[in-house]
This record gives structure tokens, C-alpha cells and sequence, in this order.
């Protein structure tokens, strides 16, 4: 048996002297990892023979003793390639190695070691001294993994012929060496560990979390079931106002909205103020009934689109005394002063006008502002309910600028009330109020009229209780210089409206040119199709 010893950690190993090669080999200490050479076991040392230990990794090597001169020499390790100083005494003390061997040519220096050298020394002339032979000290316990056998023995230490030592050592082992030097020895794994093991614990973690997830989306869908049927007031708290859905009414809030509609329909200010009475005590009762607040901000859209024109129309008949006054103002003087009185009459009209029209204003700003205010709030937590998307359209009406957006809001709606990619029917839409809507936004575009007035009489022939489009027909009818086609429209209002008094106006307005009407043969009115662009359409004959 023969001991080996660790030479980073110093643990001793015990080997079998025949069980190693000729060529050694390279084992791996189990203690620090450490990988060392195992050469055989040589025969005792030639007494003419001296045995050198390398200071740094304690390898020995065997020199002649006739072979070392008497000043020495330093000599370079095969296994760390390291130098260190041989003499004829044994070992040298520690010599720091230069960073560089130098050559003849580079530099004349040398390094010695510290013992005292002759002055007339001459390295350059040193003779050359055979290869040592490594000695390999003793093993001792725990048998080492044996990594790879090696193909060769161990070369001696190569004397430089000016130094001692070898001036072209293996690269490829020197950058291995430079290389394991930077980057230390590895850590040994943790106690207890194995890759196995680290396998296990990861896909065991990831089961769990499996679980877990699939677990909470489980119970997520039985929450939404359970609410969804059977408790639709706590669906309507909680997932209904993140997506938008309102399930449940309160059921005492329904009677209201029912007696609301009637006064809206009616289109008349004491209509409107009945239903705004009843569709407030359903807002009271159920403040996110979406019908209840979809009724409520059209009632305070009417009316301040109702205060808006009246308005206009003042602000316009003051503008029209204002002009009569500069008119008077340009006349000489002889011909002013006999105006007087009709000038006074003109600035008291055109204040009076000034100061109304402006309270108008002002009111229908409240109305608007009220409508507004209901129609946010609604939109963001109901984005799902078609008839809170008809209400804003009928809002963005009012405005030239909002034409676009109301187009929108009525696209969506349809889609929400009959499908994706809907289209809206004249002949068969899903309510009266979709209709309206259209004609409202053909009435305020440029060159609409045609397309207006078939939408309001579809609103019409849907609901003939909707005043409110009649009176839309009755306005397109003026606006196009039809005043019999108006008379006839107002006169059909009034008969089944009798307190619409901005029909009644027009009554009085325009003088008496169509037999009047049977208020129950204009219960559905037929819906007239726009005509084709380019196209006239053609007239019946009659028989």
C-alpha cells in the first residue's frame, strides 16, 4: 500500500501500489474536489541520488548528486509548474518565481535563490542535468475517484539552460491552470441534495400551483352562476357593476318608469313635468334602474332643446328690432322725429327680447347639465343597456359638433338591442325611440330631410303615441316651406294631444287650408321610404 495526500486540503488516501498503471493517473479528492496526479510507487532511491521536494505542491523528485553543481539550481515542477531551488543538500527555501521566465536574449538578470551564490557564477554555462524523477509520498484512507488514466508518465523537471527551468512549458495546461485559478474551486453542493430530488420539489410546487388556480377559477364560476340565477341583487353589487350588467330591479321602482312613459310620449311641459315626478321616485327607490335614468335624461333633453329654441326665436325677433332701429336711425331728421314713437316701441321690444331669450338660455343650460350629470355615470357602470345609448344620442342632437358621436351611440345601441353588425330597419325596428334617434341626426345634417322625415314617420307608424317625432314632422314641414304639409301634421298632433301648445301655435299661424282631421284614422300613418339618391319618385296616378 502507498499514501497519497490531498495537496489542497491535505486529506490522505491509501492505494494499492500494483493496482496503479505505469502511466499513473489523475483522482479527485472527495473531500474538496481537488484533482490530483497518483503516480506508481518507485524503488528505493539510488544512494548517489538526491530527493528534492517542490516547496509548493510537495512533490519529490530524485537528481543525481554528482550532477548538481555546488552553487545549485532551480528546476521547475512538472505538476504545479512551479520553480524551486535543488541544491546538494535537499530542498531550498521558498523562492517567489518570476512572472516571466526570461531568455538570453531578453534580459541579463537572473534569479537566484536565496542561498549564498559564488560571484563568478555563470548560469548560462551550467551543465545539463538529467530529468528528475517524481517520488510519490505515501496514501493513506478514503479510496479516490479515479477520473482518467494518464497516456504518459511524468516528465522531470526541465532545466533551463539559464535558469534551470523550462522556457516553453504546455500552454494548453498553463491556460487551464490560469483559467482555474480566476474562477476558484466550486462549491459543493448542500447536504441532502441531488438533482433527482431538486426535480421532484420543482414539478411538486408546480401541481400546486395548478391546483390553486384552477381551484380559485372554479369557485369564481360558481360565484357568477349562483348570483347570476339565484341572488341577481348580489350579482348586480358585486361582478354586475365591473361588467356592466343590471340583473335584478327593484321591483317597487317599476310602477313609476310604467307612468312615467305616458307623459313623456305627450311631448307637452306638463307631460314632462309629471314624468320627471314618477321616473325621480323610481331613481329614489332604485338609483341604478337603467330604463328609469335613461327616461329622465331624454325628459331634460326636450326640454332644454324645447328652452333653446324658444330662445332662438326671441334672440332672432330682437335681432330683427335691433335692425329696424338703425334703419329708422339712417332716415333724416324730419323723418325720424315722426318715428319716434315707433322707435321707442322697438327698443322696448328688442330689451325685452335681450332678457328673455337670455333666461332661456340659462334654463336650457340647467336642463342639458342635468341630463349630462345622468348620463356619465349610467354609461360607465350599464355600458350594456341599448336604451342608455339611444338617451345619449338623442343628447349629442342638440349640437352640430355631436353628430358623430350620436351616429355612434345609435350603431351601438342596434347592435346591443338585435346583434352584431345590426342594421336599423325603417320598416321593422326594435322601438319606437331607435327610429327617432335616426331621424333626429338626418335632421341635423345638411341635406337630410328626406331621410329625417321617413325615420320620424317610422317612429310614428311604431308608436303613435309619440308626439314628439309628429312634432318633428311638423317642424321638417316648415323648415322646407310645406306649410299645408304642416297645418295637416299639427292639426293630426293636436287632435290626439289637445294640450300641445307649440302645435296649436302653428295652427294659428298658418290659416286654414285642409279639412281637419279624424284623430282615429291617424293612428299609423304610413311610413314613406327615403328615395333613392338621383332618383325621383314616382308619382300614382289617380283613377
Amino acid at each position: 500500500m502507498m499514501e497519497v495526500a490531498c495537496r489542497q486540503c491535505g486529506a490522505k488516501y491509501q492505494f494499492d501500489a500494483a493496482a496503479i498503471p505505469a502511466a499513473g493517473y489523475d483522482a479527485q479528492c472527495t473531500s474538496c474536489g481537488n484533482v490530483f496526479f497518483v503516480a506508481p510507487k518507485q524503488a528505493d532511491p539510488d544512494p548517489g541520488t538526491v530527493s528534492v521536494s517542490c516547496v509548493h505542491c510537495g512533490a519529490v523528485y530524485q537528481f543525481p548528486a554528482s550532477a548538481i553543481p555546488p552553487e545549485g539550481y532551480d528546476a521547475q515542477c512538472t505538476q504545479c509548474h512551479k520553480v524551486f531551488f535543488v541544491t546538494g543538500q535537499g530542498p531550498a527555501p521558498v523562492v517567489t518565481p518570476p512572472t516571466s521566465l526570461p531568455t538570453a536574449a531578453s534580459t541579463p538578470e537572473v534569479a537566484t535563490a536565496p542561498v549564498a551564490p559564488t560571484p563568478a557564477m555563470d548560469l548560462v554555462s551550467a551543465p545539463a542535468i538529467p530529468p528528475p524523477t517524481p517520488v510519490t509520498p505515501a496514501p493513506i484512507e478514503p479510496a479516490p475517484v479515479v477520473l482518467k488514466t494518464k497516456k504518459s508518465t511524468p516528465a522531470a523537471a526541465v532545466v533551463s539552460p539559464r535558469l534551470g527551468i523550462d522556457e516553453h512549458p504546455d500552454e494548453e495546461s498553463a491556460d487551464m491552470i490560469a483559467l482555474s485559478t480566476e474562477l476558484g474551486d466550486p462549491a459543493p453542493a448542500p447536504r441532502g441534495t441531488s438533482p433527482l430530488g431538486d426535480f421532484e420539489k420543482i414539478m411538486a410546487r408546480r401541481r400546486r400551483l395548478t391546483r390553486v388556480v384552477f381551484g380559485s377559477m372554479g369557485l369564481l364560476l360558481a360565484y357568477v352562476l349562483v348570483t347570476y340565477f339565484f341572488v341577481p341583487r348580489i350579482f348586480d353589487l358585486t361582478l354586475g357593476r365591473v361588467l356592466g350588467i343590471k340583473l335584478a330591479v327593484v321591483p317597487e321602482a317599476v310602477p313609476h318608469v310604467e307612468r312615467a312613459g305616458a307623459g313623456l310620449l305627450s311631448d307637452t311641459e306638463a307631460g314632462y313635468a309629471e314624468a320627471l315626478g314618477e321616473l325621480n321616485q323610481a331613481l329614489k327607490i332604485d338609483p341604478r334602474y337603467p330604463d328609469a335614468v335613461a327616461l329622465t335624461a331624454m325628459v331634460h333633453t326636450f326640454r332644454g332643446l324645447d328652452l333653446q329654441r324658444q330662445g332662438r326665436e326671441l334672440y332672432d325677433a330682437g335681432s330683427r328690432a335691433t335692425a329696424q332701429i338703425k334703419a329708422f336711425e339712417e332716415l333724416p331728421a324730419d323723418k325720424r322725429a315722426a318715428q319716434t314713437k315707433a322707435i321707442e316701441a322697438l327698443h322696448k321690444t328688442a330689451t325685452q327680447m335681450a332678457a328673455e331669450s337670455g333666461r332661456l338660455f340659462e334654463a336650457a343650460g340647467v336642463e342639458t347639465s342635468a341630463a349630462l350629470e345622468l348620463l356619465r355615470p349610467a354609461l360607465k357602470e350599464s355600458p350594456n343597456h341599448p336604451l342608455l345609448h339611444v338617451a345619449a344620442g338623442v343628447f349629442y342632437t342638440g349640437d352640430a359638433d355631436g353628430l358623430g358621436r350620436a351616429q355612434e351611440l345609435l350603431r351601438l345601441a342596434v347592435e346591443l338591442k338585435l346583434g352584431a353588425k345590426a342594421q336599423l330597419n325603417l320598416k321593422d325596428p326594435p322601438d319606437g325611440w331607435f327610429v327617432f334617434l335616426q331621424g333626429a341626426i338626418r335632421a341635423a345634417s345638411r341635406g337630410g330631410e328626406d331621410d329625417a322625415q321617413a325615420a320620424f314617420a317610422a317612429a310614428v307608424a311604431k308608436e303613435p303615441k309619440l308626439m314628439r317625432a309628429r312634432w318633428e314632422l311638423v317642424r321638417l314641414a316648415l323648415a322646407q316651406g310645406k306649410r299645408d304639409e304642416a297645418r295637416r301634421q299639427a292639426a293630426e298632433l293636436v287632435a290626439l294631444a289637445p294640450q300641445h301648445l307649440r302645435a296649436k301655435a302653428v295652427l294659428a299661424t298658418i290659416p286654414a287650408a285642409v279639412t281637419p282631421v279624424d284623430s282615429k284614422k291617424i293612428e299609423k300613418p304610413t311610413v314613406v321610404e327615403p328615395a333613392a339618391k338621383g332618383k325621383k319618385p314616382k308619382a300614382k296616378r289617380r283613377r
